[in-house]
């Protein structure tokens, strides 16, 4: 006879590890941390997903890319941005965040966080600002999108970027290796 009371359950560990997401948010929008009121992913790629998952369980209006960020721009994503207070995240690839860096300069807003995060066979690697490694390293490995979301609601809005980075995680250099950028733009 077994005992359904020490069953483990793929829905006990996702409940579990939602509940331990919300309790580490907690304390950072307790003590008044910001939501990016726009948070543009890459549909094909789990970690923009993931990303936005957290940001829009939080307020943010997630907002898929199509293909052609200029036209969503003009569009309509520009009056949306503005409405939402004109701060934009994301997780998405090099051409997509220089496009969203250049018509955000519409808005005079300007990049606060960056980094890059190369995905390959031996796992990934993060290049970002040193006062964020820890945060982004701490826990399991593949909840760096969830972690990093965290990351950008404590980010000063009023300073400039950080220029000083420092790469964490193992070498994902070689045939194959994506890479993708984490920004937020206030």
């Amino acid at each position: 006879m077994t005992s359904d009371a020490h069953t483990i359950t793929r829905r006990g560990v996702l409940a579990g590890a939602g509940g331990a997401l919300a309790l580490t948010l907690t304390p950072a929008l307790a003590r008044g941390a910001r939501v990016p009121g726009v948070v543009l992913y890459a549909p094909r790629s789990e970690p923009s997903r993931r990303f936005a998952e957290v940001l829009a369980a939080r307020g943010a209006l997630a907002v898929a890319l199509t293909g052609d960020l200029v036209r969503q721009w003009h569009d309509g994503l520009r009056t949306t941005v503005a409405g939402n207070g004109g701060e934009l995240a994301g997780i998405t690839p090099w051409s997509d965040y220089v496009v969203a860096r250049g018509l955000a300069a519409e808005l005079r807003r300007h990049v606060r966080f960056e980094a890059r995060h190369d995905l390959g066979r031996n796992g990934v690697s993060h290049c970002l600002p040193a006062r964020y490694c820890a945060p982004v390293q701490s826990g399991a490995a593949d909840r760096w999108p969830e972690r990093l979301a965290q990351v950008l609601l404590e980010v000063d809005r009023t300073a400039p970027l950080d220029p000083v980075t420092t790469t964490i995680g193992p070498s994902a250099n070689g045939r194959g290796a994506v890479s993708c950028f984490s920004w937020l733009i206030a």
